[in-house]
């Protein structure tokens, strides 16, 4: 018989979008299911100021470090509802973790790349 946990769990990220040129929001609060502590479901107010809900798969680099990949809703984008969803976390002690996203966003007809870097506090 296999038996796996269901965890639900609820934070506060707070954000800064190095390398973009648009205002971003940077407070996002957020809930999330974790299913056999590797499987996530989170919905979250993302960076526009919407609602995202992202799926994603954790794997482990050290005891705490990890890289979430996954697929997230929320933003805009051309030809899709969904985008890839990538997340390196690192635990910083107790429940606070840093985070690095990749970030994308086009200005003044350009393409601008950058990061997200957030410190999350869990609950």
């Amino acid at each position: 018989m296999f038996i796996s946990a269901v965890a639900l769990s609820y934070g506060i990220a707070f954000s800064h979008h190095v390398g973009l040129n648009n205002s971003y929001n940077e407070v996002h609060p957020y809930a999330a299911l974790t299913y056999a502590e590797d499987y996530s479901l989170t919905a979250y107010i993302n960076s526009l100021g919407g609602l995202s809900v992202a799926a994603g798969y954790e794997f482990d680099i050290t005891d705490k470090a990890s890289l979430t990949l996954g697929a997230v809703t929320g933003y805009k984008l051309e030809n899709t509802p969904v985008a890839p969803y990538f997340k390196v976390d690192y635990n910083l002690g107790g429940n606070v973790d840093l985070s690095l996203m990749p970030a994308y966003e086009q200005y003044n007809g350009k393409d601008t790349y950058g990061v997200v870097v957030a410190v999350t506090f869990n609950f």
